[in-house]
């Protein structure tokens, strides 16, 4: 579960995925039911009274059928990154202050780096404060993730081994296997994440996987 959002951040992601839902027609119980939280939970998020856990915010995507990318706030997107285009059809540049962000729980911003969420890819740039974590419990989904720092320094719990990556440092691991980042030092911390993912972003698991499908947050 989040904890309390702080003002127009949360009202906007709330408001999005409130949007998301009511396009599809569906219930706030509908939608708990699918994304396996409680619908007091998802009425909180949607009124901006509580900002999601990054498992909590896959599991609504999820349940709702879109990428997690659907609700990255774009009010820093503007004409400028689409003129960059150049006529060309495979390249896009993608200025620092025109990213669309999102904003989670303890003050974690994630910042797409493809203006878009590109088929089978997701590539970010991760802030995590202090003491700040991916999520509440281990998640596993399906894909590979490669992570690089860029700042400071953060924990990598692989099932049940501590890595302890520094400013330079990377690695990669296939993402069903269950992992938690946290910054356990006393200053920000900063990485890029790709995550490469062949399977649908509903499919938890994917082919074959000697993984059991993730559990959800409460």
């Amino acid at each position: 579960m989040g904890e309390p959002g702080n003002s127009g951040v949360a009202a906007g992601l709330g408001e999005a995925i409130r949007r998301t839902r009511r396009s599809r027609k569906l219930s706030l119980r509908a939608v708990a039911k699918r994304a396996g939280v409680t619908a007091g939970l998802v009425s909180q998020i949607e009124n901006g009274r509580v900002t999601p856990s990054v498992e909590t915010l896959f599991a609504l995507a999820a349940a709702l059928d879109v990428p997690v990318a659907h609700f990255f706030d774009s009010s820093n997107a503007s004409s400028d990154s689409a003129s960059d285009f150049a006529g060309w059809s495979d390249r896009r540049i993608i200025r620092k202050e025109n990213r669309k962000r999102l904003y989670l729980e303890t003050g974690i911003i994630w910042e797409l780096l493809t203006g878009e969420e590109q088929p089978g890819t997701r590539f970010v740039e991760i802030t995590y404060p202090p003491g700040a974590r991916s999520a509440n419990m281990m998640i596993r989904h399906t894909g590979r993730d490669f992570l690089v720092v860029i700042e400071g320094e953060i924990t990598v719990q692989l099932e049940f081994k501590d890595h302890v990556l520094k400013a330079g440092d990377s690695m990669w691991f296939d993402a069903p296997v269950p992992h938690q980042v946290r910054n356990e030092s006393g200053a920000p911390a900063r990485l890029i994440a790709l995550t490469i993912d062949p399977w649908p972003a509903t499919d938890l698991n994917p082919p074959d996987s000697p993984h059991p499908p993730p559990e959800r947050a409460p």
